[in-house]
């Protein structure tokens, strides 16, 4: 932490602090997803003009810089806020004070690493942890995040059934009643991964839509583990294990508005599960026809290849997805790079990552981060509470 008794060239905007006063600072690793430290700066301002803020002795210091950047900055930060930066053996060796350079050679001050959300599948947590620094992520029944996501997740499959690349063709050409879409109202859903984003867009596909709500997650590793009372309200069917463990036939109708949601964790033995051996077994119903799929997961779930293989095909009717497997998307690549006829294909569509950007979200979200980085201050102690969960 940082008081104005540490006076250097760097730090000048802080000199008129009292000299009471700790600073603890915190770096938005990236300048994507710029809402989330606007929303942060915003609140941190705001808590700084007020007499409660300023009473307790701690001022909390908002700064972003781009990816580039992060190795050669992070040592001056209590707070590092991923993003979408790589925390490798390369910056957390940095962030520990290992790193090359003159600013290798002195003390870190990173104690803690804090997601802006729930993913951190971008940090090395095991070598944080050999280094002695916290990785923690916002818990997602602490703020609005989970039903953003979830309403991303409908509009997919609205975007999906409604064919919205076709529409946009036809008001390019000026055709009107064309292209014909599909109804979700009665739709069958099979959700992959039961997590609370899967379980809010659930209700919203069932008491919305009255559709036919099926999860299937990964097997219980507790024995005595019980279900969410809501399950029985939602599920039409549960399933454990592998995609072939699902009766696809005999729960799903022969028809073409069948979905299924990818909404579970990315891990490092997932990456790539949507694979062809996937996507060749979604035949519904006794006639075997093709569905939709929606991704509001992560983008390193499905491989890319195969998912336009199986869409340029009709293996599958529609792919909707918030993520892609690099960020931001490579429009030259699998999913989007232009065939051999110079187009794009028309049922994939595509948005960069906005599930979880709503205002609500990150408001809620950017007094979090603040104010966990003011109370790990206060209380010298580092640990999970009602709105982080410290991982390590």
């Amino acid at each position: 932490m940082k008081t104005t008794d540490d006076n250097d060239d760097e730090d000048n905007d802080e000199t008129n602090t009292s000299e009471n006063n700790i600073i603890v600072r915190v770096l938005f690793c990236g300048e994507e997803f710029i809402g989330g430290f606007e929303a942060t700066k915003r609140y941190t301002e705001a808590s700084s003009s007020s007499s409660s803020s300023s009473s307790d002795g701690v001022t909390v210091k908002v700064q972003n810089c781009p990816r580039e950047r992060v190795k050669d900055m992070i040592q001056e930060y209590d707070v590092l806020v991923p993003l979408m930066t790589r925390f490798d053996e390369t910056v957390i060796n940095s962030a520990a004070g290992n790193g090359s350079g003159d600013r290798g050679k002195k003390l870190s001050k990173c104690k803690l690493i804090l997601q802006f959300g729930v993913g951190l599948e971008g940090v090395a947590i095991d070598l944080a942890t050999k280094a002695g620094i916290k990785v923690g992520r916002i818990r997602s029944d602490s703020n609005p995040n989970a039903t953003s996501t979830a309403e991303m997740g409908v509009f997919l499959t609205l975007a999906a059934l409604k064919k919205v690349n076709e529409c946009q063709i036809s008001v390019e050409n000026k055709v009107l009643g064309s292209p014909m879409g599909e109804s979700l109202f009665g739709a069958t859903v099979l959700f992959v991964g039961w997590g609370r984003v899967a379980k809010a867009q659930a209700k919203m596909f069932k008491f919305g839509f009255q559709c036919k709500i099926y999860a299937l997650r990964r097997k219980r590793e507790r024995k005595g583990e019980e279900d969410d009372e809501d399950d029985n309200e939602l599920l039409d069917g549960l399933y454990e294990g592998d995609i072939s463990d699902v009766d696809l036939v005999g729960n799903f109708p022969s028809g073409r508005n069948n979905i299924v949601v990818i909404a579970c964790t990315c891990t490092p033995e997932n990456r790539k599960m949507v694979n062809k051996t996937f996507l060749d077994s979604l035949k519904f119903g006794e006639e075997r026809v093709p569905g939709i799929v929606v991704n509001v997961a992560r983008g390193a779930l499905v491989d890319e290849r195969a998912m336009r293989e199986a869409c340029e095909n009709g293996m599958v009717l529609y792919y909707a997805t918030d993520v892609c497997y690099d960020e931001p998307v490579d429009v030259g690549g699998d999913l989007l790079s232009l065939g051999e006829n110079g187009k794009r294909a028309s049922n994939i569509f595509v948005t960069p990552h906005v599930g979880g950007v709503t205002v609500n979200s990150y408001e809620r979200m950017g007094k979090i981060v603040a104010e966990y980085a003011r109370k790990i201050v206060k209380e010298k102690r580092i640990e999970s509470d009602e709105c982080v969960s410290i991982v390590n």
